[in-house]
């Protein structure tokens, strides 16, 4: 009989108990927890923003411009060419003393002729311009023992200081001439040199003029300051504070229009902006003295000019020829009051409602039409060029687009000097006639005569009457011519 089979072992219930208790004694001695740490300091509010956070292209609280590289290229790009437009077109102009600073030249020829003459010595050299301009350093050291008298009463310079041989990039400039590019331009940097010290010169001497009453006084310091307020408005600095918000536009604005600081001036200038702020009864009754020098030495002319025959002035401020002189029997007109017609002639045509022609027609007009044609006239170049072209037209109602001569000719207005491509206008206009000819030479030369495309004759025995017999000396109008062409001819051969 087989024997039967063993019982199966039991199966050996696993040691849990024991072996967690020897995972437990492996384990290390749980250490304590970490001491919490302070939390941090809260972060200080932001202080509000100031001019210094921001570039002179961008004002405070201005949406973020678009940082994409064509961007970039392209306002970098019309920046450039519009400074360098800017400063090639003002190359050439002499007229900084009579027409940026004609308020402060009224009946002071002896100061006009010296800075005259300083801003024709800058012309020829830098060694001259650099020799003005230390004379005029050593000139506030001497009469108010302070190296930096001028600039701690705010006076407003634009001196000619060198670096490595040519001009400091970062000295004061005029804002025509800005572009350091137009420099290599023939006639760019010895324009600059010229108006930047010829005005230089003329500021600080009519501020030493008037301040030299008040130089002991009590409150010659508030004298001072708002004498050099009342100097850089009238000589087309304007009261523009250095790093102020109306910087910050002007600089923005100079992206649109030909020269914003100098418009800026004549606006305060016009208003009296010099006369209400000056904190001094001192100040106020010098500042008013200046400026009835400068209306008197207006009214003196003009009516000398009126009574005497020789020229009408037109007296209708509706008319773009306001104050403006028209000698009889020639084709000239004098100007002597400049960027300030703009506004005065505006402000009666918005007032009245009409304007009035060369011609003497009136018609009716709308202040959107008065405004958009005043600001039309201050236009930068590039923008002037481009609305020229949109609307087929300049401001004088020339054709800009009619054939591709016209083209050709509005976009090269932008990159040549405003006398050469005035004067080369003119002379076309003329068509051959000597006197309309050498009347745009005279305005090219002087900056303040222009061309009067009818000029008027006096009749016999209604004054005196001005040709080109008058003008040589006598003689017959044969005589007359041949003195002409010789003056062209010494002309053209000083120009070589």
């Amino acid at each position: 009989m087989a024997e039967a089979a063993p019982p199966a072992p039991k199966p050996r219930k696993p040691r849990a108990k024991k072996e967690k208790a020897q995972a437990e004694e492996a384990m290390p001695e749980p250490s304590a927890p970490p001491a919490s740490e302070p939390p941090p300091p809260p972060e200080p509010p932001k202080a509000k923003p100031t001019e210094a956070d921001f570039s002179d292209d961008t004002p405070p609280n201005a949406p973020e411009a678009p940082k994409g590289p064509w961007y970039r290229a392209f306002t970098n790009a019309y920046q450039a060419y519009n400074n360098f437009s800017r400063s090639v077109l003002s190359s050439g102009d002499f007229s900084g003393l009579l027409n940026q600073g004609g308020p402060l030249s009224a009946w002071r020829p002896a100061l006009v002729a010296k800075a005259g003459k300083e801003s024709m010595q800058a012309f020829q050299s830098k060694g001259k311009a650099a020799k003005v301009t230390e004379e005029i350093d050593a000139k506030q050291q001497r009469l108010y023992n302070d190296p930096n008298f001028y600039e701690k009463v705010g006076l407003s310079r634009t001196p000619y200081r060198e670096y490595e041989g040519k001009a400091d990039p970062n000295a004061p400039k005029e804002e025509l001439f800005t572009s350091e590019a137009a420099r290599k331009f023939p006639g760019v940097e010895r324009t600059d040199r010229a108006y930047s010290v010829g005005l230089d010169r003329q500021r600080t001497d009519v501020f030493d003029a008037m301040y030299s009453r008040f130089k002991d006084s009590e409150n010659a310091q508030s004298i001072a300051e708002d004498i050099a307020r009342m100097v850089n408005v009238m000589g087309g600095r304007g009261d523009i504070a250095k790093d102020s918000k109306l910087e910050a536009a002007v600089n923005n604005l100079a992206n649109v229009f030909f020269s914003p600081r100098y418009q800026v001036s004549r606006i305060q200038y016009a208003v009296g902006l010099p006369l209400f702020k000056a904190k001094t009864p001192e100040a106020k009754r010098a500042i008013a003295t200046e400026y009835a020098r400068y209306i008197s030495a207006q009214a003196a002319y003009l009516t000398a000019m009126q009574a005497s025959g020789l020229g009408t002035v037109e007296t209708d401020p509706r008319s773009s020829d306001f104050l403006k002189a028209k000698l009889n029997g020639l084709p000239l007109t004098i100007d002597t009051i400049g960027a300030q017609r703009g506004y005065y002639v505006a402000l009666a045509r918005l007032v009245t409602g009409q304007s009035k022609s060369a011609s003497g027609n009136m018609r009716q007009v709308g202040a959107g039409e008065v405004v958009g044609n005043l600001a039309r006239g201050k236009l930068a170049p590039l923008p002037a060029a481009a609305l020229n072209l949109s609307s087929g037209k300049d401001m004088g109602g020339n054709p800009t687009r009619d054939t591709p001569g016209q083209v050709a000719w509005t976009v090269a207005k932008t990159s040549l000097p405003i006398g050469v491509s005035s004067l080369a206008e003119e002379i076309y206009k003329a068509d051959g006639d000597p006197q309309k000819v050498a009347a745009a030479v005279a305005g090219y030369m002087s900056q303040t005569v222009g061309v009067n495309a009818n000029p008027t004759r006096q009749p016999k025995g209604g004054g005196a009457r001005f040709d080109l017999k008058s003008l040589t000396g006598g003689g017959s109008r044969r005589q007359g011519k041949d003195e002409y062409e010789k003056v062209m001819n010494d002309l053209k051969r000083l120009s070589r």
